[in-house]
Protein backbone atom coordinates (compact mmCIF):
# COMPACT_ATOMS: atom_id res chain seq x y z
CA UNK A 1 0.00 0.00 0.00
CA UNK A 2 2.71 2.45 1.49
CA UNK A 3 4.50 1.78 -2.15
CA UNK A 4 1.84 3.06 -4.28
CA UNK A 5 1.30 6.26 -2.43
CA UNK A 6 5.26 6.39 -3.01
CA UNK A 7 5.73 5.31 -6.58
CA UNK A 8 4.34 8.49 -7.95
CA UNK A 9 6.63 10.72 -5.89
CA UNK A 10 10.35 8.48 -6.64
CA UNK A 11 8.97 8.03 -10.47
CA UNK A 12 8.48 11.74 -10.48
CA UNK A 13 11.69 12.69 -8.43
CA UNK A 14 13.56 10.67 -10.82
CA UNK A 15 12.21 11.79 -14.60
CA UNK A 16 12.58 15.80 -12.76
CA UNK A 17 16.10 14.62 -11.84
CA UNK A 18 16.74 12.97 -15.84
CA UNK A 19 15.38 16.36 -17.53
CA UNK A 20 17.82 18.59 -14.97
CA UNK A 21 20.64 15.98 -16.26
CA UNK A 22 19.99 16.79 -19.97
CA UNK A 23 20.19 20.53 -19.73
CA UNK A 24 23.75 21.77 -18.57
CA UNK A 25 22.89 24.50 -16.87
CA UNK A 26 21.00 22.83 -14.52
CA UNK A 27 23.47 19.56 -13.66
CA UNK A 28 24.18 21.14 -10.55
CA UNK A 29 20.53 21.55 -9.75
CA UNK A 30 19.43 18.01 -10.46
CA UNK A 31 20.07 15.98 -7.35
CA UNK A 32 18.00 19.43 -5.39
CA UNK A 33 15.18 19.01 -7.86
CA UNK A 34 14.71 15.50 -7.10
CA UNK A 35 14.42 16.17 -3.41
CA UNK A 36 12.32 18.64 -3.90
CA UNK A 37 10.03 16.50 -5.99
CA UNK A 38 10.67 13.81 -3.04
CA UNK A 39 9.77 16.37 -0.08
CA UNK A 40 6.21 17.11 -1.52
CA UNK A 41 5.20 13.57 -0.25
CA UNK A 42 5.70 14.15 4.05
CA UNK A 43 3.42 17.64 3.39
CA UNK A 44 1.04 15.95 1.62
CA UNK A 45 0.65 13.21 4.02
CA UNK A 46 0.14 15.87 6.45
CA UNK A 47 -2.31 17.96 5.18
CA UNK A 48 -4.50 14.50 4.55
CA UNK A 49 -3.94 13.57 8.08
CA UNK A 50 -5.39 16.94 8.91
CA UNK A 51 -8.17 17.04 6.48
CA UNK A 52 -8.58 13.17 7.74
CA UNK A 53 -8.72 14.66 11.41
CA UNK A 54 -10.77 17.54 10.42
CA UNK A 55 -14.01 15.83 9.06
CA UNK A 56 -13.85 12.71 11.60
CA UNK A 57 -14.25 15.78 14.01
CA UNK A 58 -16.69 17.45 12.07
CA UNK A 59 -19.16 14.19 11.71
CA UNK A 60 -18.16 13.86 15.94
CA UNK A 61 -19.79 16.67 16.69
CA UNK A 62 -22.23 16.50 14.36
CA UNK A 63 -23.52 13.59 15.72
CA UNK A 64 -23.31 14.51 19.40
CA UNK A 65 -24.41 17.84 19.52
CA UNK A 66 -27.66 19.07 18.63
CA UNK A 67 -28.24 22.59 19.23
CA UNK A 68 -30.56 24.86 17.14
CA UNK A 69 -27.97 26.93 16.51
CA UNK A 70 -25.60 24.37 15.21
CA UNK A 71 -26.23 25.77 11.58
CA UNK A 72 -24.33 28.53 12.85
CA UNK A 73 -21.22 28.04 14.45
CA UNK A 74 -17.94 28.27 13.56
CA UNK A 75 -17.81 24.17 12.38
CA UNK A 76 -20.62 24.50 9.56
CA UNK A 77 -18.68 27.55 8.03
CA UNK A 78 -15.48 25.49 7.03
CA UNK A 79 -18.07 22.96 6.03
CA UNK A 80 -18.59 25.18 3.10
CA UNK A 81 -17.06 24.18 -0.12
CA UNK A 82 -15.12 27.77 -0.56
CA UNK A 83 -13.90 27.29 3.00
CA UNK A 84 -12.96 23.70 1.58
CA UNK A 85 -10.59 25.36 -1.36
CA UNK A 86 -8.99 27.60 1.03
CA UNK A 87 -7.80 24.97 2.86
CA UNK A 88 -6.94 22.81 0.17
CA UNK A 89 -5.08 26.22 -1.49
CA UNK A 90 -3.51 26.53 2.05
CA UNK A 91 -2.25 22.84 2.36
CA UNK A 92 -0.65 22.50 -1.20
CA UNK A 93 1.17 26.51 -0.59
CA UNK A 94 2.48 24.99 2.72
CA UNK A 95 3.31 21.46 1.20
CA UNK A 96 5.44 23.18 -1.89
CA UNK A 97 6.87 25.76 0.51
CA UNK A 98 8.17 22.77 2.85
CA UNK A 99 9.51 20.92 -0.10
CA UNK A 100 11.20 24.51 -1.68
CA UNK A 101 12.66 25.18 2.05
CA UNK A 102 13.79 21.40 2.09
CA UNK A 103 15.53 21.33 -1.39
CA UNK A 104 17.69 24.81 -0.83
CA UNK A 105 19.51 23.31 3.00
CA UNK A 106 20.17 20.19 0.55
CA UNK A 107 21.64 22.34 -2.36
CA UNK A 108 23.24 24.30 0.65
CA UNK A 109 24.93 21.51 2.68
CA UNK A 110 25.69 19.41 -0.88
CA UNK A 111 27.96 22.43 -2.03
CA UNK A 112 29.77 22.14 1.52
CA UNK A 113 30.83 19.16 1.47
CA UNK A 114 34.08 17.27 0.03
CA UNK A 115 34.38 16.01 -3.40
CA UNK A 116 35.25 12.37 -1.99
CA UNK A 117 31.69 12.34 0.75
CA UNK A 118 29.80 14.07 -2.23
CA UNK A 119 30.83 11.21 -4.46
CA UNK A 120 30.00 8.29 -2.23
CA UNK A 121 26.52 10.61 -1.98
CA UNK A 122 25.90 10.76 -5.70
CA UNK A 123 26.76 7.09 -5.98
CA UNK A 124 23.92 6.11 -3.66
CA UNK A 125 21.10 8.03 -5.18
CA UNK A 126 22.07 7.19 -8.57
CA UNK A 127 21.87 3.90 -7.45
CA UNK A 128 18.98 4.16 -5.37
CA UNK A 129 17.04 5.38 -8.14
CA UNK A 130 18.38 2.50 -10.67
CA UNK A 131 17.19 0.11 -7.81
CA UNK A 132 13.80 1.35 -7.39
CA UNK A 133 13.70 1.15 -11.51
CA UNK A 134 15.22 -2.22 -11.45
CA UNK A 135 13.03 -3.15 -9.20
CA UNK A 136 10.23 -2.08 -11.14
CA UNK A 137 11.27 -3.12 -14.76
CA UNK A 138 11.80 -6.50 -13.08
CA UNK A 139 8.47 -7.13 -12.05
CA UNK A 140 6.97 -6.33 -15.60
CA UNK A 141 9.02 -8.64 -17.15
CA UNK A 142 8.59 -11.78 -14.78
CA UNK A 143 5.02 -10.52 -14.78
CA UNK A 144 4.83 -11.09 -18.50
CA UNK A 145 7.51 -14.25 -18.44
CA UNK A 146 4.79 -16.52 -17.12
CA UNK A 147 8.00 -18.63 -15.33
CA UNK A 148 8.06 -20.20 -12.00
CA UNK A 149 8.82 -17.67 -9.04
CA UNK A 150 12.28 -18.44 -8.90
CA UNK A 151 12.79 -17.43 -12.19
CA UNK A 152 11.17 -14.32 -11.59
CA UNK A 153 13.22 -13.73 -8.55
CA UNK A 154 16.49 -14.17 -10.64
CA UNK A 155 15.27 -11.89 -13.49
CA UNK A 156 14.40 -9.19 -10.94
CA UNK A 157 17.66 -10.05 -8.27
CA UNK A 158 19.80 -9.65 -11.43
CA UNK A 159 18.37 -6.14 -13.13
CA UNK A 160 18.11 -4.45 -9.52
CA UNK A 161 21.86 -5.64 -8.95
CA UNK A 162 23.36 -4.65 -12.45
CA UNK A 163 20.85 -1.48 -12.57
CA UNK A 164 22.17 -0.36 -8.88
CA UNK A 165 25.99 -1.02 -9.90
CA UNK A 166 25.98 0.71 -12.52
CA UNK A 167 23.84 3.80 -10.96
CA UNK A 168 26.46 3.85 -9.04
CA UNK A 169 29.37 4.07 -10.83
CA UNK A 170 27.62 6.99 -12.84
CA UNK A 171 26.47 8.95 -10.05
CA UNK A 172 30.19 8.79 -8.69
CA UNK A 173 31.67 9.43 -12.58
CA UNK A 174 29.52 12.22 -12.68
CA UNK A 175 29.72 13.61 -9.35
CA UNK A 176 31.93 17.02 -10.80
CA UNK A 177 28.74 17.76 -12.82
CA UNK A 178 26.45 17.50 -10.30
CA UNK A 179 28.04 19.96 -8.11
CA UNK A 180 28.81 23.04 -9.64
CA UNK A 181 31.31 25.99 -8.81
CA UNK A 182 32.87 26.24 -5.42
CA UNK A 183 30.89 28.23 -3.09
CA UNK A 184 32.53 31.70 -2.13
CA UNK A 185 30.67 32.29 0.90
CA UNK A 186 29.80 30.62 4.29
CA UNK A 187 31.90 27.35 3.95
CA UNK A 188 33.35 25.60 5.71
CA UNK A 189 36.05 23.50 3.61
CA UNK A 190 38.86 24.42 1.55
CA UNK A 191 38.28 24.99 -2.19
CA UNK A 192 40.62 22.02 -3.00
CA UNK A 193 38.21 19.52 -1.04
CA UNK A 194 35.68 20.99 -2.49
CA UNK A 195 37.32 19.94 -6.39
CA UNK A 196 39.03 16.66 -4.74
Amino acid sequence: MVIFLLLPFVVGGLLVFLVCLTIPWLQQFALSAAVWFLALLPGLLIWLLIGLGAALGEDTLRQHLSYPNWEMSLWHAFGSPAARITLTAIGLAGTILLATVVAAVHQFVIHRITFALFRLYAGFITATAAVAWGSLAGAVIATYLEAPWEVAFVVVTTMVAALGWGGAKLGSRMARRLRGPAPSRLTWILEEEFYG
